[in-house]
Order: C-alpha cells, then sequence, then structure tokens
C-alpha cells in the first residue's frame, strides 16, 4: 500500500486513504489504536475524544514535555513519536469492526513497522496487540513489554486504553504509560523530551 522508504531525513508521512497515520524516520515509539472515533475522524486528529485521557498520560508520564492536544498531532514525530490505526474508518466502538477489517489492518500494521522500524510499537489496548499480533484470546496478555516480537527489531509494549470508558483505574492507566516512557529513557535518554542524555 505504501511505497519504498525514504532516505533519512525524509518528512513525516501523514497520508493515508480515509485516516491518516503519523509516521516518519527515526521514532522511537509508534501509537498503534483499533481506529478513530467518530470526533476524531471528523476533526482529523488522533484521539479528539473530550473523554479520552491518552494527551493527559503523554504528558503526566513526560512522554511529552507539556500537555498538548489532538491540534499538535502532527508534531509528535518531532518528539520521537507517532501514531497509526488498526482500521481507518471510524465507529463509536470496536466491537462494531469487523474480523475482516481488523485481518486486513493487521497487515497493513506490520507493513507499516517493517517499514519505518520505530523501536517500540505501544499498543493501546491488549485488544489491539491481539489483533495486530494474531494473538488468539486463548493466550494471556500482560501490559508492558511482551516476549517476543510481532516485527523483528520492534519491541511490542501493551498499554491500557486510554479510553474513559475502560474500566482500569485512571493512576493504573498511567503507571503503564510512566512505564514505557522510562523503557525509553533507560535504552535511550534523549528519547524522552525533557530527559537529559548525560550520565
Amino acid at each position: 500500500m505504501e511505497d519504498d522508504p525514504p532516505g533519512p531525513g525524509a518528512a513525516p508521512q501523514r497520508a493515508r486513504a480515509g485516516w491518516p497515520p503519523i509516521l516518519g524516520p527515526g521514532l522511537h515509539a509508534v501509537f498503534v489504536g483499533f481506529n478513530p472515533s467518530p470526533r476524531s475522524w471528523r476533526s482529523g486528529h488522533h484521539y479528539a475524544h473530550p473523554g479520552n485521557l491518552f494527551w493527559h498520560f503523554l504528558a503526566e508520564s513526560g512522554l511529552t514535555p507539556a500537555r498538548l492536544s489532538p491540534e499538535d498531532d502532527g508534531r509528535l514525530p518531532e518528539m520521537g513519536l507517532g501514531f497509526t490505526d488498526v482500521v481507518g474508518r471510524p465507529s463509536a466502538s470496536a466491537n462494531a469492526l469487523t474480523t475482516g477489517e481488523l485481518r486486513a489492518g493487521a497487515v497493513v500494521v506490520r507493513a507499516q513497522l517493517l517499514r519505518w522500524r520505530p523501536r517500540v510499537a505501544a499498543y493501546t489496548g491488549k485488544g489491539v496487540f491481539r489483533a495486530v499480533a494474531g494473538v488468539g484470546a486463548a493466550v494471556a496478555v500482560s501490559y508492558g513489554a511482551q516476549a517476543g516480537e510481532t516485527v523483528t527489531g520492534v519491541m511490542d509494549f501493551v498499554l491500557p486504553s486510554p479510553s474513559g470508558r475502560s474500566g482500569l483505574p485512571r493512576g493504573e492507566k498511567l503507571a503503564w504509560y510512566r512505564a514505557l516512557a522510562v523503557l525509553l529513557a533507560t535504552a535511550h535518554p534523549a528519547a524522552v523530551p525533557g530527559r537529559s542524555s548525560e550520565v
């Protein structure tokens, strides 16, 4: 679906039929979601629903140096972060997505990860990871770094859904976003804005 990778220094990609991912070279982490909400679709920006805590968690965990808004999503590659979704069409719930859509979208996401090679694929929910990695319901999935790799050379990290409708307590969710920030900073201190690379 996409052309061959551009050379170093190429501008981040923000073009895909229907719904734009935000991808480019040299990313530390790419957040992978199920699909846009109707609110996000209308606005053209990721995680735009006011009940979604995604932007709060990025700032409070230290993944971004300040609280950003959905309209700032195009700035995230400057901070080493990107976005993509498994399915490009909007729906009020991921339950509305068909098995065929999820399977087709998983192929696209894996190709994107292979092309851009971020250090971490950060899945915003266990179901998102299952869909992309092809992990069945019988296999237990935990939050945090996964033992294997869906795409060679890209670490899989499962985050709780930032949706306000998700049942996990806010503090527990935030702890996993902080764990991701620590992981990125430990492996590469300059990966997290505001963290010095000096020891």
